[in-house]
């Protein structure tokens, strides 16, 4: 013992020829070994089961919501709401550059495509008329969960959802929909705004470094409460173990 303090990198050696020696030493390894393979086990599953979720998730991002809380805000200022009360034709030239200023400053990082239709539904402006044509039901484009959200948004009429909300919000193939009632001064529907994320990539090398750090980190805390614990437990019950074990070998020798 005195040479292995004053040797430490003897240890691996020792405490190989001791688990070699002592059945004791074998069971109580044994026994952590089991824990590390169960825990293993358990995580490599519950990480599949993440990515499958992932993969075949319909959850909508909900901070694209409070994006579409922004967007109405940003366009319920006296001239934009003249222009989508006015209808496709009929307002003036400075209240549709009004509109269409605070349109463009929706349509940016993270929303992909974006729309403003009237409270009847028709389509008033659009990130890209070849998708959305202007002037015409918002049945016509070519995002029919849009569609489907502005619909709804008018049949609400301005009333808030059960949870809260102005917008809806769903979502497909990892894209967000988001459809929010844009009220006029007197709290009337002037029209909706409707926003489309940018697809996201569920299995992201920035998610994945996220959930090997967590991986980590739990694991450091586990571990140690798991484990303590077994080891203690293991310790009594592997020498009685090995006691037994070894007065069966003296009756057989």
């Amino acid at each position: 013992m005195r040479a292995l303090l004053g040797a430490p990198w003897r240890l691996p050696g020792y405490l190989r020829q001791l688990h070699r020696r002592r059945i004791s030493v074998q069971l109580i390894s044994s026994h952590l070994l089991v824990m590390l393979l169960t825990a293993a086990i358990l995580e490599i599953g519950a990480v599949g089961l993440f990515f499958v979720t992932i993969a075949n998730s319909g959850t909508p991002n909900t901070v694209f919501g409070n994006w579409s809380d922004s967007a109405a805000l940003n366009l319920q200022s006296p001239a934009a709401t003249r222009a989508l009360m006015a209808g496709p034709n009929g307002a003036s030239a400075e209240d549709r550059t009004a509109l269409k200023d605070a349109f463009d400053n929706v349509v940016r990082n993270p929303v992909a495509f974006g729309m403003v239709t009237d409270r009847n539904g028709i389509v008033i402006i659009s990130s890209n008329p070849s998708w959305t044509p202007i002037g015409w039901p918002v049945e016509q484009t070519k995002s029919k969960m849009n569609a489907q959200l502005v619909r709804r948004v008018l049949e609400l009429n301005g009333r808030r959802t059960t949870f809260g909300n102005l917008y809806l919000l769903d979502a497909y193939d990892h894209v967000t929909y988001t459809a929010r009632p844009i009220l006029a001064a007197d709290g009337s529907v002037a029209g909706v705004v409707a926003l489309q994320s940018i697809q996201q990539d569920p299995i992201s090398t920035s998610r994945l470094a996220e959930l090997l750090f967590a991986t980590i980190a739990a694991n450091a805390i586990l571990l140690p409460v798991v484990g303590v614990p077994v080891l203690l437990v293991s310790i009594p019950v592997s020498i009685w173990k090995a006691r037994s074990f070894s007065k069966r070998l003296r009756r057989v020798a």
